[in-house]
């Protein structure tokens, strides 16, 4: 039986896997859709639309550092964020932990596009993503 977060990296997952690296590396997203290529980076931490509780990074083009990123990644714990709750129609604070499942997504769509791995190739820092179909989350 599948349970929801399995299949991609936590947030202190993340963190542990970035620490390992050059803090001014540059980070990019290999993901596996259009949303996002080797021009963009993680961006703005947000709860994911399709989990609430879980966090996702919007792609930008701004391109950030394993520091800045780890920085990012840190102060989102135990942070507050508002997350739609389609149950009842409004939104709720969503507080980040260290084992919150973490995303790809823009801020209005749940692209299913869940952080897998952290890869280096020695001149920069990949986060790479696979698509996570709903079902398997929800299993």
């Amino acid at each position: 039986m599948n349970t929801h977060g399995e299949h991609q990296m936590s947030l202190g997952a993340i963190i542990k896997a970035l620490s390992r690296y050059d803090i001014h590396l540059p980070v990019y997203i290999d993901t596996a859709s259009s949303i996002g290529n080797l021009q963009e980076s993680p961006g703005t931490p947000h709860s994911y639309k399709g989990y609430p509780k879980d966090l996702a990074f919007e792609p930008t083009t701004t391109i950030i550092s394993v520091g800045d990123f780890i920085s990012v990644l840190a102060s989102s714990i135990d942070k507050s964020f508002m997350g739609f709750e389609e149950s009842d129609g409004f939104y709720a604070d969503k507080t980040m932990r260290i084992n919150t499942p973490c995303w790809i997504s823009t801020m209005d769509t749940a692209s299913n596009l869940g952080v897998i791995d952290v890869v280096s190739n020695e001149t920069n820092i990949t986060i790479v993503t696979e698509l996570i179909p709903e079902e398997v989350n929800d299993a």
